[in-house]
């Protein structure tokens, strides 16, 4: 009998420590599964936010679906920064007797000139009139005059193709 005995309490105590090991084992398996909803909850909360990031994309959108309007957000963006980037305007400035000439050339024939000079008598008409030399049409001005210092903005049509119609505006403007 106390040979069953022993046997009975061996048998209790292996039951015993498989529990402490599920138990234990369970635990980890608790520790695993509060790291991974944390995951879960952070990947979601990403998503969250690239959804509202990309206008097209409806919010119930599978995540598939939502990276590939993401993918296709980013490529617009990049070709209208590229596009942007052709439509900047490349400008020179040229400085001369107190006076400058900023120049920026458009894509299409406008240009815009920008001229800083000190102020002296009949200055805008003498400007206007190197305009009309070299058969620029002016499409806007803007005079603003201040402390003795005149800022100018004209805006012109002008024909550059051949024979460097701007540069010589700006040569002429200089010397007036």
């Amino acid at each position: 009998m106390e040979g069953g005995g022993e046997t009975a309490n061996v048998a209790e105590g292996s039951d015993l420590r498989k529990r402490r090991r599920a138990e234990h084992k369970g635990g980890r398996r608790l520790q695993g599964s509060k790291r991974d909803k944390c995951r879960r909850d952070y990947t979601t909360e990403l998503y969250s936010k690239l959804r509202s990031l990309v206008p097209s994309v409806c919010p119930k959108a599978p995540r598939a679906e939502l990276l590939q309007e993401v993918f296709l957000y980013i490529r617009f963006l990049e070709e209208e920064r590229a596009r942007l980037e052709k439509l900047k305007m490349p400008s020179a400035q040229v400085i001369a007797n107190g006076s400058s000439i900023r120049v920026a050339l458009t894509n299409s024939n406008l240009t815009v000139f920008a001229i800083t000079s000190s102020i002296r008598r009949n200055l805008v008409t003498d400007i206007i009139s190197v305009f009309g030399r070299h058969q620029a049409e002016i499409i806007a001005v803007n005079v603003v005059a201040r402390e003795g210092w005149m800022s100018m903005t004209v805006t012109a049509a002008v024909n550059d193709e051949t024979d460097g119609v701007v540069g010589k505006i700006k040569q002429d403007i200089l010397m007036v």
